[in-house]
């Protein structure tokens, strides 16, 4: 046999083959690279126009064994204008949240804050109190007690004057109640009335309109893919199941062929549209079947034939089908005839086998075939219930995708009524901006008006009580402590005390010199009424009554500049008094005039809400009703028109119902309580006449007790300014201080001055000691020196010892001496520093 080599008579003739091959193939790929391209670009072109912004498109699912399918809703994808406008909305709607938050926040910190301030006002009011009465005095007397008691009596008597209403007042918890009952009253309001009030919390505008629309939207399209995705997920369950069903035939079909029996087994399939996203899997046999349909219709008449084509088409795949069918039935009758000779052949095969088996092999071999009949049953049941419970729940689903279309439809609707609106409402637009924005300009400056009216008053308070606090009775009362009523020149020292005279106006820093003036001509000028009565005496020249002592004149001088500077400051205060309750008057006229535009803004916004009410009326809304649903029979038929007709629900209908008795029980309860409250005003009449008897009598005792013991009526608020001097009781009580802060610190120096005491006297006995050793100690040297002139007068009178005895105890004695002067010198100098206290002592010298 020849190899293979040698029959390769011309080699470079297979590289001209293959070249021509590949050149050919370059060309056809050309030729054809337009016409891909062009069906490339349609087929991108279809996609983009019908499946890109698709987000589900429609996917028919078919039940197992029953006749019922269920599709899925084909949902467009969100724009990226509705996904902004989404996020816009949702955006606006958490600020508006935020916001609601806040503002509950500050109130309810604002109302913590009021109640501290309140708590903190009481302490600080408890405080002060307690500092003036520790620097008044550590106990009040009993008429200060008293003057205490009566100020707070008639402070809490102004509250309640001031608490007092007027004849006209109404309470605003009452007026509350009231609205809250018109407005939750149970009624329905129809908004085709041409009385009907727009409620605050229903007033539309575009925004609000557009924000409805947005999300209803979007809560349409999540609905429809919420429903897709129950069914894609049924899809999935559906795929697992014919999986799970191909693998119990397959295990059937082994207990089939160890049962020895032929069945025909039941095998789901998919159909082509429960996968539409499978489209472009192509595989060789649908090649197939499309070129031959291309084939027969370039046949029957190419591209201009193409419809009968199809129709022959359709015609021929229906008798195929139908041949098909008379084939496959002829071949099941065939089969049947073919399966019913060899059962019998089977079985008698069978029957040859079990007449040569013994006993105990037909008993196993009947258990095995009952343990594999069960086997085979409980599969089938198995399969049974899957397939039912899935058909089930597709049924299920079914009905749900009925009533949710018919809700769709109903939002579609809802949705093109939604625009109309909303188209309507751009009209009004302008017309709405300009109104709220002028509410909200009136609100703003009403709050501003309402901010500075409170800081008024604020300085109002303030400067009574500054004007409270300046008390011209103090000064008199100092005047008359200073010169008594009895004293010889009281009338003199009177006269000059309430003497008027002409002052220099002081000038505050930082101020020119024509303001000044200004203000002392404005001065001048205000008290020109007063001095007239007065001018005579200004002009005298003032002295000091002879005889008077000159430094009590002084201080009736000082006294008076005290007085006048007091009241210059009580006048200054006057006036801006009167200058803050101009500007608070003036303030109450503006905000009564903001509170009319406010009346007046929320009027036209009234007027123009009905009126947009009343265009939104005009428009056509759909409501989908029953023939049952429909009671306004006449004479037991049905109206030719439903024009004056209102739609109402039975739910409604059945509360209206029961609120007529729910309004008659309030009735009833609002009468028992206006019963109970007629008592009690009866009472408390009866309780005020009493207790207005009960205090004529206790005036008219206390009148008597008056009469009887000072002989006529004692005006107290006189009595109270004669009372105690709070300043001289504050200088006694600074005096009482400083007297015990002296006696404490005259106490710390006397047991100083003890200890002292006692240090000198040990000082004096330890010199009397030294004192006493120096005596000592001069007896002693007095003595020497005797006995030594003496033994000298012996040593010249005698010859006795020998010179150099009496030498050596001449030197000692004289060592003696000077060692006994020595110390002599040192005890004197110890002597001499312990007479001085704190002296050093220093060892004698060796």
């Amino acid at each position: 046999r020849l190899p293979r080599d040698d029959f390769d008579i011309d080699p470079e003739m297979r590289d001209i083959l293959e070249q021509e091959a590949a050149r050919k193939v370059d060309q056809a790929r050309r030729e054809m690279a337009f016409d891909s391209e062009k069906k490339s670009l349609a087929l991108s072109k279809v996609k983009k126009a019908f499946l890109d912004n698709v987000a589900v498109e429609r996917v028919v699912l078919r039940a197992f064994k029953r006749p019922h399918t269920v599709a899925t809703l084909r949902t467009a994808k969100l724009t990226a204008s509705q996904r902004a406008n989404i996020e816009s909305v949702h955006a606006l709607i958490a600020s508006e949240e935020a916001a609601r938050q806040k503002s509950e926040e500050e109130q309810a910190a604002a109302a913590e804050g009021e109640d501290e301030n309140g708590g903190l006002g009481a302490a600080a009011g408890g405080t002060g109190a307690d500092g003036a009465a520790v620097t008044v005095g550590a106990e009040l007397t009993k008429e200060e007690q008293r003057k205490k008691e009566r100020a707070e009596r008639q402070q809490r008597w102004e509250q309640l004057m001031a608490r007092k209403p007027n004849a006209d007042y109404e309470d605003p918890e009452d007026s509350a109640a009231i609205n809250n009952a018109l407005t939750t009253m149970g009624d329905y309001k129809l908004k085709s009335d041409p009385n009907y009030v727009v409620p605050d919390h229903l007033r539309v505008n575009a925004s609000k309109k557009r924000r409805q629309l947005v999300l209803l939207e979007e809560s349409v399209h999540a609905i429809r893919m919420g429903f897709n995705e129950r069914l894609l997920a049924l899809r999935d369950l559906k795929h697992r199941i014919v999986g799970n069903v191909r693998r119990e035939n397959s295990r059937l079909r082994q207990i089939n062929s160890e049962l020895e029996m032929d069945e025909d087994l039941w095998q789901p399939e998919f159909a082509d549209e429960e996968y539409p996203e499978k489209r472009e899997e192509v595989t060789d046999e649908d090649l197939t079947v499309f070129r031959e349909k291309r084939a027969n219709a370039n046949k029957d008449g190419g591209f201009g034939g193409g419809g009968a084509a199809k129709g022959s088409s359709k015609g021929g795949d229906a008798s195929d089908s139908n041949n098909t069918k008379s084939a496959d039935a002829a071949k099941g009758g065939a089969a049947s005839k073919e399966n019913g000779s060899n059962k019998k052949s089977e079985s008698k095969k069978a029957d040859s086998k079990i007449k040569d088996l013994s006993p105990l092999e037909i008993a196993e071999l009947n258990a095995r075939n009952t343990r594999l009949q069960f086997e085979k049953k409980q599969i089938q049941e198995k399969i049974e219930r899957t397939v039912g419970a899935f058909d089930d729940a597709l049924l299920n689903l079914r009905r749900e995708r009925f009533k949710l279309e018919s809700d769709l439809k109903s939002t579609d609707l809802r949705l093109l009524v939604l625009y109309q609106e909303l188209r309507l409402l751009k009209e009004f637009e302008k017309r709405d901006t300009a109104l709220a924005q002028k509410l909200e300009a009136k609100k703003m400056e009403k709050a501003e008006v309402v901010a500075k009216i409170a800081e008024c008053q604020e300085k109002l308070a303030v400067k009574k009580s500054e004007i409270d606090r300046l008390d011209p009775k103090a000064i008199l009362q100092q005047f008359l402590q200073l010169v008594p009523d009895g004293h010889k020149f009281h009338d003199d020292l009177q006269r000059i005390f309430k003497k008027k005279i002409k002052r220099a106006k002081k000038k505050a820093g930082g101020e020119s010199d024509d303001e000044d003036d200004e203000e002392m001509d404005s001065d001048d000028d205000d008290d020109l009424s007063d001095w007239d009565e007065d001018e005579d005496d200004e002009e005298e020249e003032e002295f000091c009554p002879p005889g008077c002592d000159p430094a009590l004149y002084e201080q009736v001088c000082e006294l008076r500049e005290k007085r006048l500077d007091q009241e210059e400051v009580l006048a200054e205060f006057q006036r801006v008094v009167e200058s803050l309750k101009k500007d608070n008057d003036m303030l109450s006229k503006k905000e009564r005039v903001i509170d009319g535009s406010l009346k007046s803004t929320e009027s036209d916004i009234q007027t123009f809400q009905t009126f947009k009410q009343q265009r939104l009326n005009e428009l056509d809304t759909v409501v989908t009703l029953k023939t049952h649903q429909i009671e306004c029979l006449i004479d037991d038929k049905l109206p030719p028109t439903l024009d004056n007709v209102v739609v109402f629900t039975r739910d409604g209908m059945s509360k209206l119902h029961a609120r007529i008795g729910e309004l008659e029980e309030e009735k009833a309860d609002l009468r028992l309580q206006q019963r109970a409250l007629r008592k009690e005003h009866v009472s408390l009449s009866k309780s005020r006449k009493l207790k207005e008897t009960k205090l004529a009598e206790l005036e008219a005792r206390c009148r008597d007790v008056q009469i009887l013991k000072f002989g006529q009526e004692v005006n107290l608020d006189l009595l109270e300014g004669v009372g105690v001097n709070k300043q001289a009781e504050e200088l006694r009580a600074a005096l009482k201080k400083h007297e015990i802060r002296a006696t404490k610190e005259l106490q710390a120096w006397q047991q100083r001055i003890e200890e002292a005491s006692a240090e000198l006297a040990r000082v004096t006995g330890a010199n009397t000691e030294k004192l006493e050793r120096v005596a000592e100690l001069t007896r002693t040297q007095h003595r020497l020196e005797k006995e030594l002139n003496s033994a000298q007068t012996k040593m010249v009178a005698d010859t006795g010892p020998s010179r150099e005895a009496m030498r050596k105890e001449r030197e000692q004695l004289v060592n003696l001496v000077k060692l006994q002067a020595k110390e002599m010198e040192a005890l004197k100098a110890e002597i001499n520093m312990l007479r001085h206290k704190g002296g050093a002592i220093y060892a004698p010298a060796q």
